[in-house]
């Protein structure tokens, strides 16, 4: 399978040819230093992990990455999956069920799956400055929300809002505009402390002062 992403994109009949082995000791060591890295409040000892041997769990290197790219963006304040929908609906995809299969398609990882994706995208819709606009109501929903109907999850569309143009384009900063109060892994986000942020130059964290968010829903 190429480009291959993870077990997620095999066939049962393909697992079923996969070679069980036990779980070395080496294997546990290397996750166990992993989790304690993802757990710490402060990522950049997640950055000093992926500088380790990680050749036992072929995997894990590529996945914790993958997740610093979640960190808001040095240049626009967008996590790396903000950015590419917003960039996809810019691009006219509109219906929700495209915008998943086109976001999983950008991904280097099996990182992320449909409902996560669907909660970016109300997120995106959602406080005082959305950068998403959704028709026909302002809020995005989708299942298995006030009972939604299928027909109606995917009557909807979506659209750049002039805010989600300036930050797309970066002369705006979403960390900025948007209110946030969430978690990766040990850190907690929120505009109104220091504030980690992902450089996609350098591709390393850096550490900024906190922003002035207005204050609205972030879901």
């Amino acid at each position: 399978i190429e480009p291959f992403r993870g077990l997620g994109q095999l066939r049962p009949d393909q697992i079923g040819t996969l070679k069980a082995e036990p779980v070395s000791s080496a294997q546990l060591k290397i996750a166990q230093s992993g989790w304690r890295a993802f757990r710490s409040p402060d990522p950049r000892a997640i950055e000093d992990f992926l500088h380790k041997d990680l050749t036992r769990l072929p995997f894990l290197g590529n996945t914790l990455l993958r997740h610093l790219e979640e960190f808001p963006a040095l240049s626009n304040g967008l996590s790396r999956t903000d950015r590419q929908l917003l960039e996809l609906v810019s691009q006219g995809v509109s219906e929700p069920g495209a915008l998943f299969a086109e976001n999983m398609a950008r991904e280097t990882v099996m990182y992320i799956g449909d409902w996560c994706t669907f909660r970016h995208i109300g997120e995106l819709c959602d406080g005082s400055r959305p950068l998403l606009r959704c028709s026909p109501d302002r809020h995005f929903r989708f299942p298995p929300a006030d009972d939604l109907p299928m027909a109606a999850f995917r009557a909807q569309t979506l659209t750049l809002t002039e805010d989600g143009e300036e930050v797309l384009t970066d002369t705006a900063d979403a960390a900025a505009l948007r209110y946030f109060d969430r978690w990766l892994g040990g850190v907690r986000l929120r505009p109104d402390r220091l504030l980690w942020r992902w450089n996609m130059k350098t591709l390393r964290l850096q550490r900024t002062a906190a922003t002035k968010s207005p204050h609205g829903s972030s879901n």
